[in-house]
This record gives structure tokens, sequence and C-alpha cells, in this order.
């Protein structure tokens, strides 16, 4: 039992992977993340073969975690759209329990990005209301 758990808090980790360190470590969070997904968002495919992989590994060794799959407006490789985002959420909706949505500015901890463009969230948003009703 980690420190979290023993004081009834939640704690939240994002999954870490053989090429971020440690071999591939699940940690033992109560919310686990998963940041690496993005880079995938473009590809529904892609998208949902990473986050199946993903969800079966962590739930291999903590079948009780609830994961949330990362999402960007700006992810890096160049731009995404409303559409490619909604399609991912409705193929991994049944696989993870949420999204964690990453709207990212050029800086320190994404050099490389564009300016932010949070429209491509609110026309996601809209597209899923639309699709869910």
């Amino acid at each position: 039992m980690n420190f979290a758990d023993a004081h009834r808090m939640t704690s939240i980790c994002d999954d870490i992977l053989p090429s971020r360190g440690s071999g591939g470590v699940v940690p033992g969070c109560t919310i686990i993340g998963l940041n690496t997904v993005q880079q995938s968002e473009r590809s529904v495919a892609l998208y949902t073969e990473k986050v199946s992989v993903l969800v079966r590994r962590i739930h291999a060794v903590r079948p009780q975690a609830a994961i949330v799959a990362g999402l960007s407006t700006n992810p890096a490789g160049g731009p995404v759209t409303a559409q490619e985002l909604a399609r991912d959420i409705l193929a991994t909706r049944q696989l993870v329990s949420g999204y964690w949505l990453n709207v990212p500015a050029p800086g320190i901890g994404c050099p490389s990005c564009r300016e932010p463009d949070p429209q491509i969230a609110v026309q996601m948003f809209a597209l899923l209301a639309k699709s869910l009703h």
C-alpha cells in the first residue's frame, strides 16, 4: 500500500513506459494517466491500439486503477482536428474511465508546440454532444 492509499488520498500518476525510464513500471496510483497516447491521436486505429495495450498492461497489475487517456489539441508532429479527437474518444470510451485534455502552448514543457487553439476542444465537445445524443 502506498502513502496515498494508506491515508485515503487519491494519487494521480502518469503511466511509465520503458522508453521513459524504469523498464515499464505501472505506478501504484489510484488514477493512472496515459500521456504517451497523445502522439497517436491522428489515427483512430493507432490511438485505440495503444490505449488498449496500456489498459490491459495496467489492469493486469492494478485491476482497480482508474485510467484516463490523454488528448492534446496541439500534439507534437503537426495539427490535429476536432473530428480526430472526437473519433478517438468514441473508439476508446469503453476502455478508460475518462480523459484529460491538454491545450499546450509553446514553452519549456513543449518547445515545438504551435500557438494553442482552444477552439479545437470546443468543436470536439460539440461533435461529441451530437454523437452521444
